[in-house]
């Protein structure tokens, strides 16, 4: 059935009948009453249909009536609803059914508390609204994100929720695009609750992790009682400071105390909300929460070897510019194990404990150096990708062959120009200048400027934009060659000319193998417009001097298709005049790219005459890009596992206790007045705890046989009567460790009232 269809099957109404009949003036004779003071529930059949005809005839169309009954609400100033009515009048149609035809009914029940009568109607009518969108969707509604899985680590007045953990469920929560109104997950909120049943509406909203995207407190239009309208109410609160998925509690935010309590229970939830951008739609859902209950404990038996904040020693295998650093989130919670960290294909990342031959967490994408990392058993890992940068620059080859190893082909120390090297050497003071046929030559960017720093100047000209996406990770070689190529001067005349050199990619870390290169597609602006490319009578100022031409501008543009040898530039050289920038030529890599003959000759001499024109045959200069993490790349990393066994056990035993003491007619972690109790802590597995008064009297025996370091006592005696004020005695027994130990603590009861005796 289309929604066109079912949207005029949805006509029905449901108002009381005898206020609705007299608002639109019918005279209708008064009820009797009985002598109770309630209304009789009848009215004869003949008055009954005939002011079903009348209405029918007035109220044809749902929407009339609507606004019928809104004008007469407005306008009445006598109440409209009388004690004790119940009738209920219901129109539906019209519609014709032939013999053996059915017809569907949906039935909606709207209703609307406003601050008042009329913006109650007005409430009514938002959500009649959103009731008629539902059903125009065919009821088919958008659901709120999965709520994130959350792994709780409980130490020493430390709470620790990690959400980061279990990536399959990351990837259903933070991925997932729900419709109607591509609902796309925006962030977490973080919670506490005053008690475990405690509803959404008493939560304390601790922190929000939002992405980076300009989406920041998210609006929605809402009925305000305060006000009595609706008005652009805030439903969510980004910062928009990145998506974190763990959080440390140290503090309690409901009683805004600096301090957690050990054997304290605290209630916490994590919620994930997504938001669209559709108009008509709620601006944001969000997961309902699941209240997860903690208690801060010193963890019985472990003693840490680290501290929180300590960082882990990462040892890299393979070749990256990629690392890796290990940061101590809890340290009772490392095993000692060796890791390995490994990239796969995709340059998603995965931990493995080697020592348990485990793979603990896997599909982990994230390299960008915030907070988007996952503890693994107990440590924050953090994979760093390769940055956005060249790795070196290097002059590979001469006139007479090969140069080894490399000189360096740019500006270093020269002037604190900076530009990456891994010889530390610098283009001025390397030679022989006979290595590029006379003077010397070095990379840099075209125009004048005073900066002529390499992250300041160059960076931002050369790989503006995108740029960087096309160069990482990869290397590129300029070569002076023979026959030279083509080059387009794209920015003056558009023609196409020779030029004395040839742009390849040359894949990565492959120098010696062609099989990858592919032929790039030089773009030329001409600086002094002369209609070629060659040596200009402009200064870059790389040394102070006048005496340091450049050459034209250099522009370096990908081959379409980008398959290995010339087939994309050679489309370009055979479009030839007829190149409008387009055939066999993808997108830009590298901008502005010039080479400058340092102290090459003034640029103020008349003729220009520098000692060399350009480098000679045979020179070529190789640009290494920055290298990722890669399936050839491990980081591998043992954690400092806490110290274990009899006499750490021992050492936990000897600081068993009891709280609160002394305890004074309550406890902050009492439920009710009824619920009263003191616990024992620091408790190992088997534990017997006799209580005794001053008289030496047993008042109560405990037996603990469970994981739970804790044991309450709930202040009742041997026959289940309230304990008297006092000071007791309680004999603590541990007999797995042959260890015993007695505490003294003073119970003061409210008074007391018993029921029976």
């Amino acid at each position: 059935m289309s929604g066109a269809r079912l949207r005029r099957c949805l006509s029905t109404l449901a108002y009381p009948f005898r206020p609705l009949a007299q608002a639109l003036g019918f005279d209708l004779p008064a009820l009797p009453v009985e002598r109770e003071g309630k209304v009789v529930q009848r009215v004869r059949d003949a008055e009954m249909a005939g002011l079903e005809r009348l209405l029918f005839r007035r109220q044809r169309a749902a929407q009339e009536l609507l606004g019928l009954l809104e004008f007469l609400l407005l306008q009445l100033d006598r109440p409209h609803v009388v004690q004790g009515d119940r009738r209920i009048l219901l129109n539906t149609g019209p519609f014709n059914l032939n013999p053996g035809e059915t017809q569907e009914l949906y039935v909606a029940f709207v209703v609307g508390i406003g601050a008042d009568r009329i913006s109650s109607v007005a409430v009514m009518k938002a959500n009649d609204n959103a009731v008629q969108q539902t059903f125009d969707l065919l009821f088919k509604v958008a659901k709120a994100p999965a709520a994130p899985v959350v792994k709780v680590t409980e130490l020493d007045g430390q709470v620790i929720l990690d959400w980061s953990w279990n990536t399959a469920a990351l990837t259903a929560t933070e991925t997932k695009v729900a419709d109607p109104g591509a609902y796309a997950f925006e962030g977490y909120n973080l919670y506490q609750f005053p008690s475990a049943s405690s509803t959404f509406a008493d939560a304390l909203r601790i922190a929000t992790f939002d992405k980076v995207n300009d989406i920041k407190v998210v609006l929605d239009e809402q009925f305000s009682l305060s006000a009595g309208a609706f008005l652009k109410i805030p439903i969510q609160f980004g910062t928009d400071r990145g998506v974190v998925r763990f959080f440390d509690f140290k503090r309690d935010y409901i009683k805004d105390i600096d301090k957690l309590w050990n054997g304290q229970e605290y209630y916490y939830a994590v919620t994930a909300y997504s938001v669209t951008v559709v108009p008509g739609y709620v601006a944001a859902l969000e997961s309902a929460p699941s209240i997860i209950t903690c208690v801060p404990k010193l963890p019985f038996g472990k003693v840490a070897t680290s501290a929180a904040g300590d960082t882990v020693k990462m040892t890299k295998v393979g070749v990256s510019d990629g690392s890796a650093l290990g940061l101590v989130m809890s340290p009772l919670s490392l095993t000692g194990s060796s890791y390995e960290i490994s990239f796969a294909a995709d340059a998603t990342w995965a931990v493995t404990d080697k020592t348990k031959n485990k793979v603990v967490i896997s599909g982990v994408s994230y390299q960008g150096g915030g907070e988007g990392y996952p503890i693994v058993d107990g440590l924050l890992v953090k994979v760093f990708g390769a940055p956005n940068d060249s790795k070196d620059w290097q002059h590979v080859r001469n006139a007479a062959g090969a140069i080894n190893p490399p000189t360096f082909a740019a500006f270093n120390s020269f002037n604190g120009v900076g530009f990456p090297n891994a010889s530390g050497s610098d283009a001025v003071s390397q030679g022989p200048a006979s290595d590029y046929g006379g003077g010397r030559w070095g990379i840099h960017t075209g125009g004048a400027s005073s900066d002529i720093s390499y992250a300041t100047r160059f960076v931002p000209r050369t790989f503006r934009n995108d740029n960087f996406s096309r160069f990482v990770p990869f290397d590129f070689e300029l070569r002076f060659t023979a026959a030279g190529g083509k080059a387009y001067l794209a920015f003056t005349s558009g023609a196409v000319i020779n030029v004395p050199f040839e742009l390849w990619n040359i894949g990565m870390n492959t120098p010696d193998n062609a099989s990858d290169d592919f032929r790039m597609i030089p773009w030329i602006n001409d600086a002094d417009g002369d209609g070629a490319f060659n040596l200009t009578a402009i200064d870059h100022g790389v040394s102070g001097g006048d005496n340091d031409p450049y050459t034209d501008w250099i522009y370096w543009y990908e081959p379409s298709p980008k398959t290995p040898g010339s087939t994309g530039y050679n489309a370009f050289v055979a479009a030839g005049a007829a190149y409008d920038g387009s055939q066999g030529t993808g997108d830009e890599v590298m901008a502005r790219m010039v080479l400058v003959n340092v102290n090459g000759g003034s640029v103020s001499a008349t003729p220009f005459a520098p000692n060399s024109r350009m480098p000679a045959t045979g020179n070529t200069i190789r640009i290494i890009a920055t290298k990722p993490n890669n399936p050839g790349v491990k980081f591998t990393y043992t954690t400092p596992a806490p110290l274990a066994g009899a006499e750490q056990d021992v050492a936990s035993a000897k600081k068993l206790g009891v709280f609160p003491n002394p305890y004074y007619a309550s406890n902050s972690a009492e439920s009710n007045r009824f619920d009263r109790f003191v616990t024992f802590n620091n408790l190992p597995k088997n534990a017997v705890i006799r209580i005794f008064n001053l008289a030496g009297q047993l008042v109560r025996k405990l037996e603990k046989n469970s994981d739970n370091q804790f044991l309450r006592w709930d202040l009742m005696n041997m026959r289940n009567y309230p304990v008297a004020s006092g000071i007791y005695i309680a004999y603590v027994d541990l007999p797995d460790l042959g260890f015993t130990k007695t505490l003294k603590f003073s119970v003061i009861q409210q008074q007391e009232i018993l029921d029976y005796y």
